[in-house]
């Protein structure tokens, strides 16, 4: 941002940029305040913000199984979906799957 206009930020306030990587070296004060003032923008307009490099590829990865694979919605109840038998013959079923109250 202090190379001049446009810049990043421009573009974040345009809504250009839907999701940012920002990463560090350390080395030079100018770009830690840039990457400061790039990461408070992406905040006051929630846009997604990763900071490290196995993050972004964990993030390319997650969008390519989206792209590639239908979401499949589960309720948490099905994972605990089952049955207990009582030593006396009785079966408790879980609070999923008995008559609601």
């Amino acid at each position: 941002m202090h190379e001049g206009r446009p810049h990043a930020g421009d573009m974040v306030a345009n809504g250009q940029i839907q999701m940012m990587v920002i990463t560090s070296t350390g080395d030079d004060a100018l770009d830690q305040i840039d990457g400061l003032k790039l990461r408070r923008m992406a905040l006051a307009y929630k846009v997604p913000i990763i900071t490290t490099i196995s993050g972004a590829l964990a993030n390319v990865d997650a969008i390519k199984s989206l792209k590639s694979n239908a979401i499949k919605m589960v309720a948490l109840q099905d994972y605990f979906d089952t049955e207990i038998t009582t030593g006396v013959g009785e079966t408790l079923q879980s609070a999923s799957a008995s008559s609601s109250i």
